[in-house]
């Protein structure tokens, strides 16, 4: 009420003065005079609405702290959860290393003993049936050809297939290798594997971990003394080189146990996807 009374007044005034310059003062002074008036009447208004103002300004602020409290307690909770991915991923590759280095070293151990691996029976693909061969299993097989040209190995033909028990169609290998030395023989599959394929315009999700059949049919392959040795297609395209230099280094430590070479580089680390993140992987690879 006393701010009411107040404009009130206060309006009566500004009203009075007004009429009084338009009355006694020329056009000039009457500009001026107008224009002071309204900045008199805009500082009233802000005086009058100043504390509302600050009230609004506290309450905003008082929300913005509340969200950024929210905000960090998130920000948290996200980094524990990449913590703990981070946590298990590392945890799964090391176990898979040490299964693969106790294979490894239980084939070598057959191999000095005197086992030979007998090769799984070779069949024609079926007609219409032939896999689909990748984009860079040539490239890798060449490149295999030029670093294991002084090493007693022979590569299957293309497109040779296997018959699997347990599946309808052949497997076809895209890199199989024969090593051969003091009458034994070790049989070599190396693999140039795709996140994706195209069907009907689809992305299909291709060797997912979630996928067992892949898994199954490795162990049946190492069951039956074979090496299965995978890559994705991104490090075959991109370090073709140090894909072909670890297989010869696998074949030379079966050859020669205890074989080390410290110059030895592997291809950058790429992690495996399931069916959901397959779909998301890039194909398209800066050479």
């Amino acid at each position: 009420m006393d701010k009411l009374q107040a404009a009130l007044s206060t309006g009566a005034g500004v009203a009075t003065l007004i009429a009084l310059i338009i009355a006694e003062a020329p056009f000039f002074l009457i500009l001026a005079g107008i224009a002071g008036v309204a900045t008199l009447a805009q500082f009233l208004y802000e005086s009058w609405t100043y504390e509302e103002r600050i009230e609004e300004y506290e309450r905003k602020m008082r929300s913005y702290h509340q969200e950024q409290k929210r905000y960090e307690e998130r920000l948290v909770l996200w980094r524990r959860e990449c913590d703990r991915i981070e946590s298990d991923y590392k945890q799964q590759v090391e176990e898979y290393r040490r299964e693969y280095q106790n294979k490894v070293a239980q084939i070598i151990r057959d191999w000095e003993n005197g086992l030979i691996f007998q090769p799984l029976d070779l069949c024609q693909p079926f007609l219409g049936q032939g896999a689909r061969a990748g984009r860079y299993d040539r490239r890798l097989r060449e490149a295999l050809i030029i670093k294991m040209e002084n090493l007693p190995v022979k590569f299957l033909p293309e497109q040779a297939s296997l018959k699997v028990p347990g599946f309808d169609f052949p497997y076809t290998p895209d890199i199989a290798i024969q090593v051969s030395s003091n009458n034994r023989t070790l049989l070599i599959d190396v693999e140039v594997d795709e996140p994706w394929y195209q069907n009907n315009g689809q992305r299909v999700p291709h060797h997912a971990l979630d996928d067992n059949r892949h898994s199954q049919r490795d162990d049946f392959f190492a069951e039956s003394g074979w090496i299965v040795v995978r890559f994705s297609e991104r490090q075959v395209a991109i370090e073709t080189e140090k894909c072909a230099s670890f297989v010869c280094y696998l074949i030379q430590a079966v050859l020669t146990p205890g074989f080390r070479d410290p110059s030895l580089s592997l291809p950058i680390d790429h992690r495996r996807w399931d069916s959901l993140s397959a779909l998301d992987e890039e194909r398209d690879f800066v050479e």
